[in-house]
């Protein structure tokens, strides 16, 4: 019996998702993007009172420890969870079930379970600009005292509703609506065009997104001619097994 896998989810993002090597890398990579494709984003939200049963339950659910008190958040590279709003919650997991499995421990009388894994689209921005890049968008302050490390923030950029979990030094993970995603990214890419950027292909190369001072130090690195003249000339360009062929392209 031949066993049934479910299809790979369609990206919203693929028309205008040029993976590659971008702008001018006279100083390196500046910018990295990507879109993350977690298995599962859920939404909680606990009736006035019942918050701290549903800390309790991202706890016994993410195993993270949520810090009490809207804006505050967690990540540990498989799992993150922030909150947005007083008694709201935004937790994104790798894995898919997320749902169910709070399903099984938010009773109707703590709160609301809300599956939107079909209906959000995590992108990645990393690097020294990255803060540089989202202030073009956002009126917010996202020095790193301000925002600090797995803390989140609920906004918008002009009709586009973002959710913002800063989930290291230099690195943000952005959920948008999907039916605008493709719009924020092309914005995105844009605003990204002063600096020099990667754009990595969704998960398989999320990975390498973590840390752009790492780079080019990457497993997932293809020892290609075309990688090692771009590193022999000081470039500096990225060159993902996914992508071994594909030469540097303007916006």
């Amino acid at each position: 019996m031949v066993e049934r896998q479910s299809p790979e989810p369609l990206s919203p993002l693929e028309p205008e998702f040029h993976v590659g090597s971008h702008g001018n890398f006279e100083h390196g990579v500046e910018i990295i993007l990507t879109e993350t494709r977690p298995g599962s984003i859920v939404q909680l939200a606990a009736w006035p009172g019942e918050e701290k049963k549903l800390i309790a339950a991202v706890r016994t659910v993410t195993g993270l420890a949520l810090p009490d008190g809207a804006g505050g958040g967690l990540s540990d590279g498989v799992k993150s969870v922030f909150g947005f709003a007083p008694g709201k919650f935004t937790v994104a997991d790798e894995a898919e079930g997320l749902a169910a499995a709070f399903a099984k421990v938010v009773t109707p009388a703590i709160g609301t379970v809300t599956d939107l894994s079909h209906g959000r689209t995590a992108i990645r921005i990393a690097g020294p600009k990255a803060e540089w890049v989202l202030a073009k968008f956002f009126a917010i302050d996202f020095a790193l005292p301000a925002f600090p490390v797995g803390a989140g923030r609920s906004t918008t950029h002009h009709d586009i509703f973002a959710q913002i979990q800063r989930t290291s030094a230099d690195q943000f993970d952005i959920y948008v609506f999907r039916s605008f995603a493709r719009s924020f990214w092309k914005a995105l890419c844009h605003a990204s065009a002063l600096a020099a950027r990667s754009i990595f292909c969704s998960r398989t190369c999320a990975g390498c997104a973590t840390k752009a001072s790492a780079w080019p130090r990457c497993p997932h690195l293809a020892s290609t001619p075309a990688a090692s003249a771009a590193r022999e000339s000081g470039r500096r360009r990225p060159w993902c097994e996914n992508v071994a062929a594909q030469p540097a392209r303007g916006i």
